[in-house]
């Protein structure tokens, strides 16, 4: 094996795993979002843990905290494929984890009010910590996404596939916060599908693909040329 192969094995060797922990919580974040959106309310309105019953909120809770470091998996993935780099990268990359990593605690932090109304003690400083963590994840995707566009590595439509997810976050996500209970859920479901394309970009790497074309072009001409 040559020290070029070695490189790119060990360059390629996460993708697969960062890829299906993407897809995977995507996936799971579209489930427990329509769940959360449909299931027949358990307690009223007015209990911070609506629509469910005490044990079915923490299993809920804990499911949205592992599913955010899923979706943080296929965030750094974009780095280990080496399909973005830079200040922009960097930037975004740290932003974006900072954000994922928040909404995680809020999660966990979200099972001290199970038993509190909307309105209790706690829930001011945790909605906030939310906001917080959600404009971050935003504004880190969409400087993630840039960084993505500019390396030009990934091909066709993964190309942008970071960069709408950032956008997402200001045009669907927070909008539908402010809005009914159901068109949050369906806001966040969404940001969550989109969340899968790029567990698929990174499984299939169109950048990966395009290189090794390109190097197969590159050795029929020279084939041609002897």
């Amino acid at each position: 094996m040559t020290t070029a192969t070695a490189a790119e094995s060990a360059r390629t060797a996460g993708r697969p795993l960062a890829g299906w922990l993407c897809a995977a919580g995507g996936g799971v974040g579209v489930a427990s979002g329509l769940v959360t959106a449909f299931v027949p309310p358990a307690v009223t309105m007015d209990m911070y843990r609506y629509p469910f019953s005490p044990g079915a909120y923490t299993a809920a809770q804990l499911v949205y905290a592992a599913n955010h470091l899923m979706l943080l998996a296929g965030l750094l993935g974009i780095g280990r494929v080496r399909a973005a780099h830079g200040a922009s990268w960097v930037t975004g990359a740290a932003f974006g984890a900072f954000g994922l990593l928040l909404l995680t605690g809020c999660e966990i932090w979200a099972l001290r009010v199970t038993d509190m109304a909307v309105d209790g003690p706690q829930s001011g400083p945790l909605n906030t910590a939310y906001g917080v963590a959600t404009i971050a994840s935003g504004i880190g995707l969409i400087l993630a996404g840039i960084a993505v566009v500019r390396t030009g590595r990934w091909r066709g439509w993964a190309r942008w596939t970071p960069l709408a997810l950032g956008v997402l976050v200001f045009v669907i996500v927070i909008p539908g916060l402010f809005g009914t209970f159901l068109e949050a859920r369906l806001a966040i479901t969404a940001w969550m599908l989109a969340w899968t394309t790029l567990g698929v970009a990174l499984l299939l790497d169109p950048g990966e693909i395009f290189l090794i074309r390109r190097r197969h072009l590159r050795q029929l001409r020279l084939w041609r040329h002897r």
